[in-house]
């Protein structure tokens, strides 16, 4: 699938089932305006979700990209917007 073809939404929800298998939580408990940080996610844990959603997109990613956009509501919306 083209990249393109995800939504914001998509993004999101992929993001917060990652994050909360992660942190081992239900994904209801993730709140897509808190930062990463917050919920513990090691910079190692960053990077393997930068790599992850990089092959799920299929489309190279900047491995600082959870430092620069640092919730999943910020992070779905840059990378929703990117191609476009």
């Amino acid at each position: 699938m083209d990249r393109e073809r995800y939504t914001k939404e998509d993004i999101e929800e992929w993001l917060v089932k990652k994050v909360a298998e992660i942190m081992e939580v239900d994904p209801d408990n993730i709140d897509i305006e808190e930062p990463f940080a917050n919920y513990g996610v090691s910079s190692a844990e960053a990077l393997g979700l930068s790599g992850e959603l990089e092959e799920w997109l299929n489309t190279r990613l900047s491995p600082t990209l959870v430092f620069d956009y640092p919730t999943i509501q910020e992070m779905a919306q840059y990378l929703s917007e990117e191609k476009q």
